[in-house]
């Protein structure tokens, strides 16, 4: 959670973060969170929805790793997954966003072949927008 935002804080706004994502998926066939396993270990997980779930926003592809597993191509592999199934459903477009300090993530949204287009305000912070034609 390095380049996002504080993890929470209790059970409670855990429960309520999961709760809605739950709510979200339920809602929208498709989207929604997937986790990421290597055999049996948990090193994240990766989504595919609609900014701040406001189904009028663009819909955005996402992902989070342990640190233990940056750098070894597991984020670009879980993006480009996303990416193929957001085509396979037959969306038009997938974005990406992340902070400017996050280099890391902008390089692995510009490796599966998002562009950069502007910066933007989203989950109020600003943040580099991509995005990419399907």
């Amino acid at each position: 959670m390095k380049f996002i935002r504080p993890p929470e804080q209790d059970i409670f706004e855990t429960k309520k973060k999961i709760s809605t994502i739950l709510k979200y998926s339920q809602e929208h066939p498709n989207f929604g969170l997937w986790t990421a396993w290597l055999e049996d270990q948990f090193i994240g997980w990766v989504i595919l929805l609609h900014i701040e779930h406001n189904p009028d926003y663009p819909v955005e592809v996402g992902y989070r790793l342990h640190t233990k597993y940056w750098r070894q191509g597991f984020a670009t592999e879980m993006a480009q997954a996303m990416l193929d199934f957001a085509k396979e459903i037959g969306l038009q477009s997938v974005c990406g966003i992340t902070i400017e300090e996050n280099v890391g993530s902008m390089k692995v949204l510009e490796k599966c072949g998002l562009k950069y287009i502007e910066d933007r305000l989203y989950y109020e912070v600003p943040v580099r927008y991509y995005e990419i034609k399907l």
